[in-house]
């Protein structure tokens, strides 16, 4: 046995020692930290440089609560918007199953002042360090610009969209369940009209 570990010793320790070498020496990537690289501005100056602010309370979530239909209650800069729009608050690349870091998570009902990073609907809300979506709040409506505009007033289809949105996929479970459920009385009864 003596033998076999001088013999390993000799041709495997310089082997040994140069991967360990290479591995305490060698470069590995970096990210960057919100806390290590500068600090993102303040929320005021977040809003003069976006192209499009709003406020708005979020109807209902989805994927995770990073996709928020949100009713839009005033807009404080960028064009008219409809009375609810879509807010994506999911990096590219995430999907149900992952996400990232600069994923943004909306709560249904909660209020918030929006800078998104696009200037159209459907809005994108993500990024690692930047300043974008806040809970609204009595400090941030001192910002509110005396020119804030309403949104346009809400359709038809506009309610008619969010009610199937929000409740369509368990109404469809439901009205497939109660299908099922007449669907098997009637083969029950239809059996027993022939037996007897």
């Amino acid at each position: 046995m003596r033998a076999f570990i001088k013999k390993v010793k000799g041709r495997w320790l310089p082997l040994l020692a140069g991967l360990v070498a290479t591995t305490l020496t060698s470069s590995t990537p970096v990210h960057a930290s919100c806390g290590v690289t500068a600090p993102p501005g303040s929320v005021a100056d977040a809003v003069a440089e976006a192209r499009v602010v709003f406020v708005g309370r979020v109807v209902y979530t989805s994927d995770g609560d990073r996709f928020a239909r949100v009713k839009v209650e005033s807009i404080w800069k960028g064009p008219v918007l409809p009375a609810y729009v879509d807010v994506h608050g999911e990096a590219p690349g995430s999907g149900p199953f992952s996400g990232s870091e600069g994923d943004h998570r909306y709560q249904a009902g909660a209020r918030y002042l929006f800078i998104p990073s696009n200037d159209q609907p459907p809005f994108q809300d993500y990024g690692d360090c930047n300043i974008s979506t806040q809970v609204y709040s009595g400090p941030l409506s001192a910002l509110a610009p005396s020119d804030a505009r309403a949104p346009n007033p809400p359709t038809t289809s506009d309610t008619i969209s969010n009610f199937s949105d929000e409740f369509g996929w368990p109404l469809a479970v439901g009205a497939s369940l109660i299908v099922a459920i007449i669907a098997t009385a009637l083969v029950k009864r239809r059996r027993r009209s022939r037996v007897t």
